[in-house]
């Protein structure tokens, strides 16, 4: 793969990493986002962040995380080409709510709070600890259907060093014990899944203010607004409180929280896995040396997607593009049969046409010939002899004798 499979459509996201495209994969005809993350010249630490999403892209099987399709070096940018989020981010949902000045139902809340715990799960059971999950960093594809990207600074906690020190993440969604510079393990994730929670039932931050200063009074103390006016249940406002605690130790896992009764009835009714059978790649936990040249990138990328093996959804890509190849040879095929057919029919009808055109021309000199012979019995006026009719003989008169009787006088009556 490169950079001359793809067209570019349009950019959908920008950072100091570099930016995000969606693009037309050329080959298959298959939308995609690329990621152009610049490798050269960067610091140390930057590489280390670039390594990790690269790692973990490639590397998990989950389906509420970003799906790595390829990746490759054009000039001095890394490009991971991921599944595309047709309706973008879970910020930008929240924000058309805004706007429309609407409140999302309580099913699309656990719809969307279900899948990113699902995704959260699956990460920190492999000790992965994401450390910016905010709702810019949730996507949405076209079904709906959650994807955790952003994967650039995640954390990976080896079992002898169970916490991390770091200062890292978007500063609203970031929990107290980041701020403090103390130690933390994956509850930091809870404490941001918590303010999720909150943003996805009051369309605003759970924290807000002018300044860092402020904002950081108000995560130390963990007070947030009041979310008592808001017409969800109760089990989804006590949910939100043990989520937002300031006390690392009383938020719950997030296998606490899945296995939770009213949780666990939501993810029932939703038919949602929790992906406790999938697994990761080997690879993904081996140290690997930090590139220095392009080379080196190259090799690095060779090793993690050498093994790449066809997700359920690539085969079913697969197969539908096959289908769809095959009824377009089938359609091809017919198209030519009726081409075929279509020639011969007017071939037959070309003849018949010259047919007509033929007994048309003898038709005419027969008229011809007709009226020819008309003309001639005019001339010669021969005229038909005519049968006499039969006239009837008159019969002789004889007039009738007289008609002779005795006069009788007229009486006398006087005598």
């Amino acid at each position: 793969m490169n950079i001359s499979d793809y067209t570019f459509q349009k950019t959908i996201g920008k950072g100091s990493y570099g930016k995000v495209y969606k693009v037309l994969n050329r080959k298959n005809s298959k939308i995609y986002a690329l990621k152009q993350i610049k490798i050269h010249p960067i610091q140390h630490s930057e590489k280390l962040f670039v390594m990790n999403e690269l790692r973990l892209l490639a590397s998990h099987e989950s389906d509420y995380i970003i799906r790595f399709k390829s990746c490759f070096i054009d000039m001095n940018y890394l490009c991971l080409v991921t599944e595309y989020a047709e309706k973008g981010d879970l910020s930008l949902i929240i924000k058309n709510k805004q706007k429309t000045q609407t409140i999302f139902s309580e099913n699309e809340i656990w719809h969307y709070f279900l899948q990113i715990s699902v995704g959260l799960s699956y990460l920190h059971k492999f000790n992965i600890i994401h450390r910016d999950m905010k709702p810019a960093n949730v996507f949405i594809d076209r079904y709906n259907n959650v994807k955790i990207g952003d994967l650039g600074i995640i954390k990976i906690m080896r079992n002898y060093m169970m916490y991390g020190q770091t200062q890292i993440g978007t500063p609203l969604y970031m929990s107290p014990e980041i701020y403090k510079r103390e130690r933390y393990d994956i509850k930091v994730d809870i404490w941001a899944l918590g303010c999720i929670l909150y943003e996805l039932m009051t369309l605003k931050p759970a924290f807000y203010a002018e300044n860092i200063s402020e904002l950081k009074c108000k995560i130390f103390s963990g007070r947030f607004n009041i979310i008592y006016y808001t017409p969800y249940r109760h089990e989804l406002k006590n949910l939100l409180r043990r989520l937002i605690n300031i006390q690392p130790r009383l938020r719950p896992t997030i296998a606490d929280l899945l296995n939770t009764n009213y949780v666990q009835k939501q993810l029932q009714l939703r038919k949602l896995n929790l992906d406790r059978n999938l697994r990761i790649k080997e690879n993904f936990f081996e140290n690997c040396f930090i590139p220095k040249k392009i080379e080196d990138w190259k090799s690095v990328i060779l090793h993690y997607t050498v093994n790449l093996k066809l997700t359920v959804h690539d085969e079913r890509d697969i197969e539908r593009i096959n289908m769809i190849e095959a009824a377009n040879i089938q359609a091809n095929l017919l198209m030519e049969k009726t081409k075929q057919e279509k020639f011969e029919l007017n071939k037959k009808i070309k003849e018949k046409q010259y047919e007509i055109i033929i007994t048309q021309e003898i038709l005419n000199e027969k008229k011809v010939e007709l009226n020819q012979l008309q003309n001639e019995l005019k001339k010669l006026e021969i005229k038909p002899e005519v049968t006499p009719k039969h006239t009837p003989v008159p019969k002789k008169y004889t007039p009738m004798p007289p008609l002779h009787r005795p006069i009788n006088p007229r009486p006398n009556i006087f005598k």
